[in-house]
């Protein structure tokens, strides 16, 4: 072989080298630059819908908190009914831990279960998170009367504003004018609950001498899809649902300790955010 070939012999081998070095690289660099997805942060105030086949739709209300990939929250479980049926008593939920703890992904997969003390059943769901929607979802309840299902979720904001609107009297048959100014607590309780407080004022109503109103009570999340209420010291009791985007609050009311028409008068109407 001439020297002239060799010489081409070793450029072949050397650019052969260089390429497959190259490629190499590129691989290595492509497998190296799916980085993981950030967590999807699901901080906030969420409702649960629970819909078993056997037993219907239960709400569960969760304040979640979520750092990084880790989530965690206590459920406000409703009141279970004192029905006994094959052995089996209260609700399709009944008896579970309302601790809640689990994991997120960057793609947005949710799963929660409920901590396993005393023998109590164990609780688990998992769903997909996008936006304030849970969607996808199924969830189980180990146990002798345990259950199976789907379940969805919606976020709720949080409820910070001043909130105005007509409400209509059963009793009396006059309507008046109820403006709420709301501010809600970011951190829950240990019940899960987050801390309302403001002020709130009614106008047009005749069994009221006060004109305005303390509020000292608890917002939830809620049973009843955003639920929160107001207890005044006047024996005014205040009840209202939230929308999905915190516009308008649906709201009841009572009136305790009075006497006459007035006594236990009850109503109901909608506020607006201003």
């Amino acid at each position: 072989m001439t020297s002239q070939a060799r010489a081409g012999c070793r450029g072949y081998i050397t650019v052969a080298i260089v390429c497959a070095s190259t490629v190499a690289g590129i691989a290595g660099c492509g497998g190296s630059s799916h980085s993981p997805l950030t967590p999807v942060t699901v901080t906030g105030n969420w409702e649960f819908s629970a819909a078993a086949a056997s037993s219907g739709t239960t709400s569960l209300p969760v304040y979640l908190l979520s750092n990084g990939a880790d989530v965690w929250g206590t459920v406000v479980l409703p009141p279970e009914p004192q029905i006994c049926v094959a052995g089996c008593c209260g609700g399709p939920l009944s008896g579970m831990d309302p601790s809640l703890t689990g994991t997120i992904d960057g793609n947005g997969k949710l799963k929660l279960d409920s901590a396993s003390s005393s023998n109590s059943p164990v609780f688990t769901m998992s769903g997909m998170v996008s936006g304030a929607t849970l969607s996808n979802g199924s969830f189980a309840l180990t146990g002798a009367c345990g259950t199976q299902g789907a379940i969805t979720g919606t976020e709720y904001p949080a409820i910070n504003g001043t909130y105005s609107g007509t409400v209509a009297s059963q009793n009396l048959g006059q309507n008046f004018t109820v403006t709420m100014v709301l501010n809600q607590s970011n951190s829950p309780n240990s019940s899960g609950f987050l801390g309302l407080t403001g002020t709130l004022s009614v106008s047009g109503y005749s069994c009221l001498t006060s004109t305005a109103l303390q509020v000292n009570t608890s917002f939830v999340g809620n049973t009843f899809g955003g639920e929160l209420n107001i207890t005044s010291k006047e024996g005014f009791g205040y009840a209202g649902t939230l929308s999905a985007d915190g516009k308008t609050i649906a709201l009841t009311y009572g009136l305790f300790g009075t006497s006459g028409s007035c006594n236990d008068d009850n109503g109901k109407g909608t506020l607006t955010l201003q």
